[in-house]
């Protein structure tokens, strides 16, 4: 309680949400934040930002961000990954299983792996995983689409 009460009182933080940076300028005393809304002024400062954000290069930065850093944020690969969560109205896995692994080519290959939540409400939920192409794939699909695909690659395993 006694360090809450002087961090409190010492480092004032403050956090800002729905406001979109465009630029942080480190290269004074204070450390200027400018923001859709308006500019900051501040000691210290936390920013958490999508790894895609800082690819886009949408936040600028002063003075620019060191070499190594840039280089990494060049480097480290971004990807697209959906999850789908499906009630049915029976478990057709065998009982006490925690993950189905899916093995298939071509469309097939699209739900990898499946987890099986927990049974506690009665309702029996998978959760399937998606990703790369076949994620920027689904994500446009209306459920109807996503529900016939899903039943299609199931058939091959339960029939």
């Amino acid at each position: 309680m006694l360090l809450q009460t002087i961090y409190n009182q010492w480092c004032s933080p403050e956090l800002h949400l729905n406001e979109v940076v465009t630029e942080i300028d480190y290269s004074g005393d204070k450390i200027l934040v400018k923001t859709s809304k308006t500019t900051y002024r501040t000691n210290k400062l936390f920013v958490g930002v999508p790894l895609g954000t800082l690819k886009a290069r949408t936040i600028s930065f002063n003075p620019p961000l060191p070499s190594d850093k840039q280089a990494a944020i060049n480097t480290i690969g971004v990807g697209n990954f959906e999850k789908l969560f499906v009630s049915f109205n029976r478990a057709f896995w065998p009982a006490g299983s925690s993950t189905l692994h899916f093995v298939g080519q071509g469309k097939l290959a699209r739900y990898v792996e499946g987890w099986v939540l927990p049974n506690t409400l009665g309702l029996n939920v998978l959760v399937f995983f998606v990703s790369g192409q076949d994620a920027r794939t689904i994500i446009n699909w209306s459920a109807e689409e996503i529900k016939n695909d899903l039943l299609f690659f199931l058939s091959s395993y339960t029939s």
